[in-house]
């Protein structure tokens, strides 16, 4: 399966404000959510392992998402836009990370059997790597002001 934008069927509003599913299926376990609170700039990633699937969504601001899958190194960029109150799909084993171009709140909604692979355990691809794509690497190193932790930049 590849990464693909889910449709969630916009949003309700009225005067006390929106609500919008961000996540439903009958099928797939749900065992874990996250929220990322992002400053302007903020560059996550390239974080992925083997049996988490991940269903994300951008709930304030807007977020660019890049996911490299590992094996041939195809890759796909999405922008997420809590106005539109889109999730996006993340299958396992695929690398993903994302660029916060303005304040934004991302959320993680995870799928796994067992227990949670935490990022001692999770595979990091570095923006420094020579097999990332050019275009990745050129529309993130564009930033001169790109904010990352130390756990996202080469040793």
């Amino acid at each position: 399966m590849q990464p693909q934008i889910i449709e969630n069927g916009g949003y309700f509003e009225d005067e006390r404000g929106k609500i919008w599913t961000t996540f439903s299926s009958k099928s797939t376990k749900l065992n874990h959510i996250k929220v990322t609170t992002n400053h302007q700039d903020t560059f996550r990633g390239f974080h992925g392992d083997a049996k988490t699937e991940k269903y994300t969504s951008c709930i304030s601001g807007e977020t660019d998402v890049f996911i490299i899958c590992p094996k041939n190194l195809n890759y796909w960029n999405f922008r997420l836009v809590a106005e539109k109150a889109q999730t996006l799909y993340i299958p396992k084993d695929f690398y993903h990370g994302y660029h916060s171009k303005q304040e934004s709140t991302y959320l993680y909604q995870l799928c796994y059997e067992g227990e949670y692979i935490d990022q001692t355990q999770q595979k990091t691809l570095f923006l420094e790597n020579s097999c990332l794509p050019e275009s990745i690497k050129a529309n993130l190193l564009a930033d001169k002001n790109l904010i990352r932790s130390k756990r996202d930049i080469k040793p």
